[in-house]
């Protein structure tokens, strides 16, 4: 394991049930926003987002994929 990434960004589609798995070095919005919006790129942008209503995953990640 690498002491740098200690947290990961699980996105799960429950249609496909396919997930991703993303390994983070801190929990930072923009950390989360970028890997989010990578993976919109990738796809599309999904219609429901959830979440586990974690601290760092508040309106702030929200706001910083409103810009684009």
């Amino acid at each position: 394991p690498d002491k740098d990434f200690q947290w990961i960004l699980r996105c799960h589609d429950h249609y496909s049930k396919y997930s991703w798995g993303y390994a983070l070095i801190s929990k930072e919005v923009q950390h989360i926003a970028d890997h989010l919006l990578t993976l919109f790129n990738q796809f599309e942008p999904c219609k429901i987002l959830q979440s586990d209503n974690g601290r760092e995953f508040t309106v702030s990640v929200i706001k910083n994929l409103k810009i684009f």
